[in-house]
């Protein structure tokens, strides 16, 4: 694919090396990490959809990267209930000590306001991505 497409190689590692980060340690202390990984685990499949396509283009590629946070973002959102089956919890740390929302509730699947909120603050930043 590499050769025949003329796909750059350095995305397609980009998705191994993030995914590779994230089955060893699936904590997000924060956001930003949050959205670093997204930015690594899904972006790249975009950049690689432009350029199989023949499109270089820096805006394009700006809307790319902020497409790839925000479906990166929502991915691990969805997979909240998944990851807490597993006692794993793929939630920012911060906005759970700022919501005081323990990670155990999660691993049990109880709901309340304060997990609303964390759910709702990365839901926003998302939303923020999609906007730009």
């Amino acid at each position: 694919v590499l050769k025949t497409q003329k796909l750059s190689k350095h995305y397609f590692q980009r998705l191994i090396d993030a995914r590779w980060k994230k089955w060893q340690s699936a904590h997000f202390p924060d956001i930003e990490s949050l959205e670093k990984y997204s930015e690594d685990s899904v972006s790249p499949i975009y950049y690689l959809l432009l350029e199989a396509k023949g499109i270089k283009d820096v805006n394009i590629d700006h809307i790319a990267s902020h497409l790839g946070k925000a479906q990166g973002i929502m991915n691990l959102l969805r997979s909240v209930p998944h990851h807490a089956q597993r006692r794993v919890c793929v939630l920012p740390q911060e906005l759970l000590v700022k919501h005081t929302v323990p990670t155990e509730c999660i691993f049990r699947g109880e709901m309340s306001k304060e997990l609303s909120e964390v759910v709702f603050d990365v839901a926003t930043r998302a939303h923020q991505h999609l906007e730009k």
